[in-house]
């Protein structure tokens, strides 16, 4: 498995996020973890994307527990497993987004520079941006290409594990829908395994395999998305089993 979270807690001060949280992400699946504001979404992806320690419980990574007294350099090797996409970004506004994808790799390997900048092109290619996307600055960017940018960036050490945190909000729907292909198709292709946390229905049905539903700070179900609608948690079923996400399911009750 290339997670698995057992008994996870966290906490920030006195507050409680995740208690008792269970979790398998199964190789080479494309996983989308949902539930309502302030159930502990990103605050999950930052503590498998070892940004955040968790305050009791296992997490286990590609097989092996992490120790959350780990150093930050004992994390480095499994961290460059890991590809990151932020809700917004991220991108150094400084650098070109040539600049930005060459980055990881000029932090973590040793190669030389004519071969990262090779490296770096074709992950942009890889994106569907145009040739001349490279050369410009996230300022210069739209949303959509700002979001394949950040993609790009996160595939730049050939990860095992891609997170990635709302990729497809603040975009218009045309925008979006391709987004949401772009991953459907790098996650068939490239055979990634994949989590993310989104809103978005069109995301949930396009790019999922399975979908984590979180709440009151454990999980509350697990399953492909178009079986969540008839959940026997009532919290689920309502986030499911609304007009919205019934037109998904191709329900007529579900509105025009």
């Amino acid at each position: 498995m290339p997670v698995r979270l057992e008994g996870l807690e966290t906490r920030f001060g006195q507050q409680r996020v995740h208690h008792g949280l269970d979790l398998e992400v199964r190789r080479g699946e494309a996983l989308g973890i949902v539930g309502g504001s302030g159930s502990g979404k990103s605050v999950l992806l930052s503590v498998i994307a070892l940004l955040k320690t968790p305050s009791a419980g296992q997490l286990m990574l590609f097989g092996e527990p992490v120790d959350t007294r780990m150093t930050e350099t004992s994390l480095i090797p499994l961290r460059r497993r890991i590809g990151v996409m932020f809700q917004h970004g991220a991108l150094f506004s400084s650098l070109t987004v040539l600049e930005n994808v060459m980055l990881p790799l000029r932090e973590h390997t040793r190669l030389p520079l004519v071969l990262v900048e090779e490296f770096a092109r074709l992950k942009i290619a890889l994106v569907g941006l145009p040739v001349e996307a490279a050369g410009r600055y996230p300022r210069e960017l739209s949303g959509g290409m700002l979001k394949r940018a950040g993609v790009a960036r996160a595939l730049a050490l050939d990860p095992e594990l891609l997170l990635l945190d709302e990729p497809s909000a603040g975009l218009d729907p045309v925008s979006a829908a391709e987004v949401d292909g772009l991953l459907d198709t790098l996650h068939k292709a490239l055979g990634l395994t994949m989590l993310l946390v989104t809103h978005d229905l069109d995301s949930l049905f396009t790019v999922t395999d399975r979908v984590a539903f979180l709440g009151e700070g454990r999980l509350m179900a697990v399953a492909p998305a178009s079986e969540l609608a008839d959940s026997e948690v009532p919290m689920v079923a309502r986030y499911f089993g609304n007009a919205r996400a019934r037109r998904f399911l191709g329900d007529p009750q579900g509105g025009p």
